[in-house]
């Protein structure tokens, strides 16, 4: 039976509550016709944001490189300084580093949890980045001590864990400050925008000082048509008439979209804030879902099919869910036939295999379709594809 012909098993479903077209209406008017006596939707995102992420602060910005330079420079490390950063960061954190001035300084990671060893942090960095892997939240009160005793500040990269907790605390601004690539997180539909999170009133004040890139027309098109074509591609019904071959290149299509100079102006646009600020408001719901369905795959695989264990004392959002893989790619290919989309090797291993943890993991991961739209029967047919497959 061809994969088009059955219902077709989505990686990923994007968020998209109820009410979001009409909240991108609203911001579109609100960015034509300003109403004076409001603090206007970006602002109000900001409040929303801050309040859901259990963060003090929370400033906004029209794309996550502009975000991380934003803090980079608000934190005023000296030019050239070394910023520790896990080697399986993501290829944009990278980068945002080399062009603030900075020196990346890659780590290995764990083996069990694939995050950074607090132990392994070297003397003589100026900061310590952070990521929370696949929504795991990494152990930050051994690496807020370990940075603590540097006197360096801790950095997160919370965009794949929007919504994950640390000992009840939601993650993002636990450390000097957090940094989220909402398209990353899957769960608040900002297309294409970013946050800031944190709990100093200085670093608050020097965040919003720099005048913001006025996001433009042809910018806010392209997000909102990326966002889009991101929803298409993840609904089962739509997907049950895409091939294989058509999903890969709408996701093409949609990181050329968010990747044009266009769309990363700095500022966010009062659409954006609108969409994110509606899909805060069911935040909890699509996380519960994910939770569910993730209990349900791990339950029924062996424990040792399951690539990265679980910190005490965090409560992962599952944005990725990774299974130890004899061929990742093979599992890929076979799930494929089967209806089901799995994607080989979701990590990337930054340091090129100088780091061997962070190369093994991104050799030997696969990633499995873990949210909320996932019938139980879909469970079970993920299930039984790659039960053959896994170690």
């Amino acid at each position: 039976m061809r994969a088009t012909t059955i219902r077709r098993i989505t990686l990923t479903a994007a968020h998209w509550p109820t009410g979001t077209t009409w909240a991108l209406a609203r911001g579109l008017r609100q960015a034509a016709v300003p109403d004076p006596s409001s603090p206007g939707p970006v602002r109000g995102f900001e409040q929303e944001a801050a309040f859901h992420l259990g963060a003090r602060h929370a400033v906004s910005f029209g794309s996550a490189p502009a975000a991380l330079t934003g803090l980079l420079a608000a934190l005023a490390l000296p030019a050239g300084a070394d910023l520790a950063l896990p080697a399986l960061a993501a290829p944009w954190v990278l980068q945002t580093v080399r062009d603030a001035g900075l020196t990346p300084r890659l780590l290995d990671v764990r083996e069990d949890t694939l995050h950074l060893d607090p132990a392994a942090i070297p003397a003589g960095v100026a900061a310590v980045l952070v990521q929370h892997t696949a929504g795991v939240p990494a152990d930050l009160d051994a690496l807020g001590t370990a940075c603590a005793e540097r006197g360096v500040p801790l950095i997160e990269d919370f965009g794949p864990a929007v919504g994950a907790r640390w000992k009840s605390r939601p993650v993002g601004a636990i450390g000097r400050a957090g940094v989220a690539r909402l398209d990353d997180s899957r769960a608040v539909s900002a297309f294409g925008g970013a946050l800031v999170c944190t709990e100093a009133d200085d670093l608050d004040a020097r965040l919003r000082a720099a005048p913001p890139g006025r996001p433009t027309g042809r910018g806010i098109a392209t997000r909102i048509a990326a966002g889009h074509l991101r929803i298409l591609r993840s609904w089962p019904r739509a997907a049950a008439f895409v091939p294989a071959a058509g999903a890969r290149g709408a996701g093409r299509a949609e990181r050329w979209l968010l990747g044009s100079a266009e769309a990363r102006a700095t500022a966010l646009h009062p659409a954006q804030a609108e969409a994110g600020r509606n899909g805060l408001f069911a935040l909890q719901g699509y996380l519960d879902g994910v939770r569910e369905a993730a209990a349900t795959l791990r339950y029924g695989l062996p424990a040792g099919a399951w690539r990265q264990a679980v910190p005490d004392g965090a409560l992962p959002v599952w944005s990725r869910l990774l299974v130890r893989c004899e061929d990742p790619a093979g599992c890929a290919r076979a799930a494929a036939r089967a209806g089901v989309e799995v994607e080989p090797a979701p990590l990337v291993d930054l340091s090129d295999g100088a780091c061997p943890e962070a190369a093994r993991a991104a050799r030997e991961c696969a990633a499995l379709p873990c949210h909320p739209r996932l019938s139980g029967e879909d469970l079970a047919r993920v299930l039984e594809v790659v039960a053959g497959w896994v170690r």
